[in-house]
Order: structure tokens, then sequence, then C-alpha cells
């Protein structure tokens, strides 16, 4: 397992924490380990309500290049130049997904969130970002429930179609057949 702080060489005043586990320590189906995702969900609440996070996920599909939207988008990177702006643009849209407090205005508040219909979960944090869960289980996370989650996400998601390409090669969990900029809300 990896656990990491890394401050933003672009802009000092951000810091990126990381955490990724192999599917025995992640809880994948099968895996050994006691509650699984929701334990990493719960542990990325606690951490972003700590530090103030403006963004957070929990996914199978991000790597320390970024999340799945930004390799697709952007191709991967040594370091998101998405994280200082964050406040401004979202991501990703993941199983789960800290929203910062200027993004969820823009989408009419954490209510209009959780009248979406979309989310599992819709849980405003101190401060007033909102933590969604699109899923009950991070497994069911795919297909439908992703175009769900693009699609109340899209006004604020970073634009540009997602090129297959770049993210070729490993499971993403995104909608590679639109431009989030372009989608109607």
């Amino acid at each position: 397992a990896v656990l990491s702080v890394q401050r933003s060489q672009h802009d000092p005043r951000w810091a990126r924490f990381e955490t990724q586990a192999p599917a025995d320590l992640a809880g994948r189906p099968g895996a050994a380990a006691a509650g699984g995702p929701l334990a990493w969900m719960d542990f990325l609440r606690e951490q972003a309500v700590a530090v103030g996070a403006d963004y957070g996920h929990v996914s199978d599909d991000a790597t320390s290049s970024g999340t799945a939207l930004e390799r697709a988008v952007r191709g991967a990177a040594a370091e998101p130049p998405g994280i200082p702006r964050c406040r401004e643009v979202l991501r990703g849209y993941s199983w789960v997904t800290i929203v910062a407090r200027p993004l969820v205005a823009r989408l009419g508040g954490a209510a209009a969130l959780a009248a979406s219909g979309c989310f599992s979960e819709v849980s405003p944090l101190p401060g007033g970002p909102v933590l969604v869960r699109a899923t009950p289980a991070l497994e069911d996370y795919r297909g439908s429930a992703v175009r769900r989650a693009f699609g109340v996400l899209a006004p604020v998601l970073l634009p540009g179609r997602p090129d297959a390409e770049a993210v070729s090669g490993s499971q993403v969990r995104l909608v590679l057949d639109a431009d989030a900029s372009r989608v109607l809300s």
C-alpha cells in the first residue's frame, strides 16, 4: 500500500494526498479487507474534513498521473495541473467524489444533487464541499451509473472529449463519447 503527501510543484500552497492499495487490501469483491471501499470512503471523508479538502475521490481507475478523466483529456502528466483549479473545475467523477463548494453552488447546491436521484449518498462537509457516492458499492459503478454521474456533474467537469487511447489498457469508469462542456444540463 502507498500513502503519500506531495506539495504541488506548480503552486506550493497546494498539497496532494494519495493512497493506493492492492486488491487484497482495497476490498474488491472477494477480498479479505473488512469494510473495503466503504472504509476507504470513510477515510477520505475523515481526512477531507480534517484538512478542508476541495477535491477527493475513491476509485479504481485513477493513477498517480491524475484522475481517469484528466488522463483521458490531457494525457499523462507528472502532476495534474487541475489540482490548484479544483474550485473552478471538477477533476473527475469517481464512485465517490468530493465536490468543492463553488462547484456545488454552480450545480444548484447539495439539495439539488440529492434531488437528481443520481447518487446513493450526498453528504455536505464542513465548509461547503459535498461528498457524493454514485452507487452503494464500487462494483456497481459502471455503465448507466457512470453516465448518470457524468450527466449531473458535466456543467462543472474538466472540459474536453476524452481520448480512449490515452487510457487504453486500463479499466476506466468514464463516458468516452462526450465532452462535458457540450452536455446540456
